[in-house]
């Protein structure tokens, strides 16, 4: 008697998987995806015979519909219809942060549009640096809330060229000068650069249009309630008590200073931005023409850094300060330094630091 008893409960217990299962199967999905022309294609998979569908764009900001898709066909592929969509020349200029919605014979059949999880870690892909378009370039599969910049070898941030926003699926194009962020150096020429692009994925039912920035009303939709993204909330001031001018204006992107072995080197938050730090741990790393040469664990502000005797350094340099939280911000600042010339001395020397370019 359990035996039959054990053997039916399991019939049904199949039966209600494979009927779950067939109705999984069986619900609507959208597919898209970004044409080199400017439209979309979109593809309604399992759709119902003698059913009209159609698909809503809705603005995830506003809650507004802003455009409808019509005039899905069949195709070649059994239980699905397609179309093809561009959107409107004003909607583009806008740009737009859209939701995606199914309707079958009138009637919405997609579920809420459900938050999209903070990953763990942030998704890190190199990107392209590509000086014949000014820019860096990138591609990605899904949409996602992405940034990028720019380092060397080194570990040295040297410009984030894209602060956070919304890309979508397909080939991404960042402009880049190939300044720092300050524009005191070019890097232009310099082959040791690598371009990366952080990026938050978001679910299959967004739909990004042109180019839209992260804002503030974007952080407050409940939708995005799970994201939290560093950003770069402080800045600080890289100071050389006591230099004297070389070149240039102080205070510019153009100025150099005379340095010399023993000159102090200053760094400080600002009233604004430390507050915005809300006593955080930071550290501190210096770098020469890009070359690590002292970190800072415990960050102090102020903080004074006094120039070692760097061995056959000479002419025009670059030094760079990077300040790095443990929320992942990273602030980066340059100042030009010329070097003179030391005397010839006899004797064996070590290797010094190459000149900036």
């Amino acid at each position: 008697m359990i035996p039959e008893t054990h053997r039916r409960i399991t019939a049904i217990a199949v039966l209600l998987m494979a009927l779950g299962a067939h109705q999984a199967w069986t619900q609507e999905n959208l597919f898209y995806k970004h044409r080199s022309d400017g439209r979309m294609f979109f593809q309604l998979q399992n759709v119902q015979p003698d059913s009209s569908y159609s698909v809503q764009l809705i603005d995830a900001v506003s809650s507004q519909v802003v455009a409808v898709v019509n005039g899905f066909e069949a195709g070649a592929v059994p239980k699905s219809l397609h179309a093809v969509w561009k959107p409107s020349p004003e909607l583009l200029a806008a740009g737009g942060i859209c939701c995606w919605s199914i309707h079958r014979d009138g009637n919405n059949i997609s579920p809420a549009v459900p938050r999209v999880g903070m990953p763990e870690k942030f998704s890190v892909a190199q990107a392209k640096i590509k000086r014949g378009l000014n820019g860096i370039t990138w591609m990605q599969e899904v949409p996602s809330i992405s940034r990028v910049f720019v380092a060397n070898r080194s570990g040295m941030l040297i410009a984030w060229v894209k602060p956070w926003g919304f890309s979508g699926v397909g080939s991404h194009l960042a402009s880049w000068d190939f300044k720092d962020s300050g524009a005191v150096r070019s890097y232009r020429t310099d082959s040791d650069i690598h371009a990366f692009v952080q990026r938050v994925p978001l679910g299959k039912r967004w739909i990004v249009i042109g180019d839209v920035k992260y804002t503030d009303r974007h952080a407050g939709l409940e939708c995005l309630a799970k994201v939290s993204l560093p950003k770069i909330p402080y800045d600080f001031i890289l100071s050389l008590p006591g230099a004297r001018l070389a070149e240039g204006k102080v205070g510019e992107p153009d100025a150099v200073y005379h340095a010399r072995a023993g000159m102090p080197v200053r760094v400080h938050l600002d009233r604004v931005s430390k507050k915005k730090m809300g006593g955080r741990r930071f550290e501190i790393l210096l770098f020469l023409n890009g070359e690590f040469i002292h970190e800072e664990a415990q960050g102090v502000d102020p903080y004074t850094f006094v120039l070692p005797e760097f061995t056959d350094v000479s002419g025009r340099h670059h030094f760079t300060v990077n300040i790095i939280d443990y929320h992942g911000n990273i602030a980066s600042k340059t100042v030009a330094l010329h070097f003179a010339a030391k005397l010839e001395k006899t004797g064996p020397s070590t290797k010094g630091i190459s000149p900036s370019p």
